[in-house]
């Protein structure tokens, strides 16, 4: 019996449950398109556009990322560093999320379900070379009173200020420091 919607074809743990994959140390190496998005990065030029009590409103914004790559995330036979189905080469690619799916589905808490509900949301990660790289998004909102979604949008171009702080135990070759039982 299938507890979630995601298919056959999308789980490819098997049935043991318990044993942890071997997996590379640095971390780095394997985040596959997001490598090249490791490290700081700062965009000044966003845009935001929203919606606000008498419609809608446009916002410039600034935003600073830091995206260090961390030691190797396990729970049974799942390597957590990111999921979704792209070639490790792609320079660009599309994130979305969707109400109601019990697999990478949107929650939220009560203030936002009842005044801003997000049904639907999608990023496109565009990466564009070492040095930077943009993305688009959508957020789907029902608003009160609305009859249509309100397309909530942000954009934004970043450049690497900073190269990425490799993972430490990366550096050691060890799966960290030991715990007692």
């Amino acid at each position: 019996m299938q507890q979630n919607n995601v298919g056959p074809s999308q789980d490819p743990y098997g049935d043991d449950i318990y044993t942890e994959p071997d997996g590379e140390f640095d971390t780095l190496a394997m985040l596959g398109p997001l490598r090249s998005m490791a490290g700081t990065w700062e965009g000044t030029s966003g845009t935001d556009v929203h919606p606000v009590v008498q419609g809608v409103e446009s916002e410039d914004y600034f935003e600073r990322y830091v995206l260090e790559p961390i030691d190797r995330q396990i729970n049974g036979p799942q390597l957590f560093l990111a999921s979704g189905h792209v070639d490790a080469d792609a320079k660009q690619f599309e994130l979305t999320a969707t109400l109601g799916s019990l697999a990478y589905g949107i929650l939220s808490n009560v203030f936002l379900d009842r005044a801003f509900r997000t049904t639907h949301y999608r990023i496109v990660v565009n990466v564009e070379d070492q040095h930077s790289w943009s993305y688009e998004q959508e957020t789907l909102l029902e608003l009160p009173g609305q009859t249509t979604p309100f397309s909530h949008t942000d954009r934004n171009r970043l450049h690497r200020i900073a190269a990425p702080v490799p993972n430490p135990m990366s550096a050691a070759g060890t799966q960290g420091p030991a715990v007692s039982q």
